[in-house]
């Protein structure tokens, strides 16, 4: 597996062409590989909360919670990350039910709290978008 990381969707455009879910495999790559995917994933990643930032003792504890929540063991079941292993990117994105949020609008959701709280128990206070 390659991955590359890019600032925007029109930087991946820019190096892959408009249709950008082609997977750009250069011509020497190609004459090397036995198989590759003609279609590529993309996905947003979302920064991990750090649980080592925050000064007092209180702040290290909820920081290190969020991320057992995120990526851990958490005490309520599987994290995030477990929850979505194994989810590609199309059932991600699907929205099977009309109106209801994708896997992909939740996991989103959740990383964006996950980053807010982080940065509230650190003493800072992050503007929220609706």
């Amino acid at each position: 597996m390659t991955v590359l990381r890019f600032d925007s969707l029109d930087a991946v455009r820019c190096l892959a062409g408009e249709d950008h879910e082609v997977a750009y495999v250069p011509a020497a790559a190609r004459a090397v590989l036995e198989r590759f995917d003609e279609r590529s994933a993309h996905y947003t990643l979302v920064p991990l909360p750090d649980a080592a930032a925050p000064a007092d003792e209180s702040g290290r504890i909820w920081a290190a919670r969020i991320r057992d929540a995120v990526t851990g063991s958490p005490w309520h079941g599987p994290s995030l990350e477990a929850s979505v292993r194994g989810v590609d990117a199309g059932q991600a994105a699907a929205r099977p039910i009309a109106g209801a949020h994708t896997i992909w609008e939740l996991v989103l959701h959740a990383a964006a709290w996950a980053a807010i709280v982080t940065e509230r128990v650190q003493g800072r206070d992050p503007q929220v978008t609706h």
